[in-house]
């Protein structure tokens, strides 16, 4: 699960939409193997792939290795789907099923499949246990692929460039295993994209379903919190929006492309936020991307991600990115001839983000001294000394947010790894 980078209305407006050039952290990122292909129970062993177009030259081959275990599926083997629903999954297969059961098979079009991809270090999940848990005529739409190396964008790799992407589908859309579509949500999506052929990239509304049983904080329900650590994506209004501006890239648990966009964005870069990311830079690149009110998604919260330190560490883990983001359009601009010379505007740049990273370090560090000293805060006006007070937490996420911002704006954090 990634963050939603609409972040207003807030101080934290990154101007990152307007990139001309996009991001070229992760053009030469490599692929990682570890996977073995079987379908039914015939091993059909690993072939490696070529190197694959991106948006500059790489210094060695790609090889991305996956595996497959499914029955035929829907779609017959002499046609690629239409529609492919793409869902990475690790050790949470009740949700899994959740969300499955919620992709009825009389909801889905005949030109429809679904890709689950296992990244679990030892494969958890088979055809006999989900054709058990949700049908075998349901099952049969499934494609179920094991992808041992961690990360969210290395199973997202795996599928549209390894083999699978032989035979992906026109049109493909990323669910989290924690999303619960509408009734008829595959085939609102495949009309949402032959209705709007001037776009490249969708994203429908989002929103939160809390817990069973848990008291909700309040500060859970803070925007900022919504955004940066439930990762839901929500505006007003009925109508269609263009992506760019407040809302410059879709929430990573609920968006679809087309297929075409691979060919001049290439792979998913490293990292928490890799479809935020992804979705820049087919934007930069020309792709246009639209926002769908008419198509949403509730986003089963899971119960470990209510609370405030995960808060904290995902508003760390977003500034870095934003941060490194910022780094990349600096660098392009420093290639521009302009009056003042490139040097000079980096160096300005640089006593900006140093004097800004001064400054959000102190407050979040009063901040956290204010969380240590002070509990309570909730809704129903009782005193708890478990829950802390809502205005303090959001405080210190924003510094947070901040801080890692300018400090990769600075070189200080160059990495950017998974977020809790």
């Amino acid at each position: 699960m990634t963050p939603c980078l609409a972040l207003a209305p807030s101080p934290v407006r990154p101007n990152i939409a307007s990139s001309t050039n996009g991001v070229s952290a992760w053009r030469n990122a490599g692929a990682d193997g570890g996977s073995t292909i079987k379908r039914g129970t015939v091993d059909m062993g690993t072939k490696a792939q070529p190197a694959l177009p991106i948006c500059a030259p790489v210094s060695a081959p790609i090889s991305a290795p996956v595996s497959v275990l499914a029955p035929d599926p829907a779609p017959s083997a002499a046609r690629a789907p239409v529609l492919s629903i793409v869902i990475a999954t690790a050790r949470r297969r009740a949700s899994l099923v959740r969300t499955l059961r919620d992709l009825a098979p009389a909801a889905m079009p005949a030109e429809a499949e679904i890709v689950v991809v296992d990244n679990s270090p030892e494969r958890e999940l088979s055809t006999d246990g989900l054709a058990a848990a949700i049908g075998d005529a349901h099952a049969a739409r499934v494609r179920l692929v094991h992808h041992a190396p961690r990360g969210k964008w290395r199973c997202l790799n795996a599928v549209v460039n390894g083999d699978v992407g032989d035979t992906i589908g026109d049109t493909i859309a990323v669910l989290d295993d924690d999303m619960a579509p509408m009734p008829g949500w595959p085939a609102a999506v495949l009309d949402s994209v032959r209705s709007r052929p001037d776009s490249d990239l969708f994203a429908g509304k989002s929103t939160v379903q809390w817990p069973a049983g848990l008291r909700t904080p309040e500060w859970a329900e803070h925007y900022l919190a919504q955004n940066v650590c439930f990762s839901v994506l929500h505006w007003e209004g009925e109508r269609d929006r263009e992506m760019g501006g407040i809302f410059p890239a879709p929430s990573g648990n609920h968006f679809w492309f087309r297929r075409r966009v691979l060919e001049t964005v290439g792979r998913f870069p490293p990292g928490w936020t890799t479809e935020a990311q992804f979705c820049l830079r087919a934007r930069a690149l020309g792709h246009r991307g639209v926002l769908i009110p008419q198509i949403t998604c509730r986003h089963r919260v899971q119960p470990e991600l209510v609370d405030p330190e995960v808060f904290m560490a995902r508003a760390l883990s977003l500034g870095h990115t934003l941060g490194r983001l910022g780094r990349a359009e600096q660098r392009d601009d420093r290639a521009r001839p302009g009056p003042a010379g490139g040097t000079a505007r980096t160096l300005a740049r640089r006593g900006k983000s140093a004097a800004a990273l001064a400054l959000w370090t102190l407050r979040e560090r009063r901040a956290r001294q204010a969380l240590s000293r002070s509990r309570g805060g909730s809704r129903d006006g009782s005193h708890s000394q478990d829950e802390p007070r809502p205005e303090l937490v959001i405080a210190r996420a924003r510094a947070r947010l901040q801080r890692g911002r300018h400090e990769a704006l600075l070189g200080r954090r160059r990495e950017i790894g998974d977020a809790p």
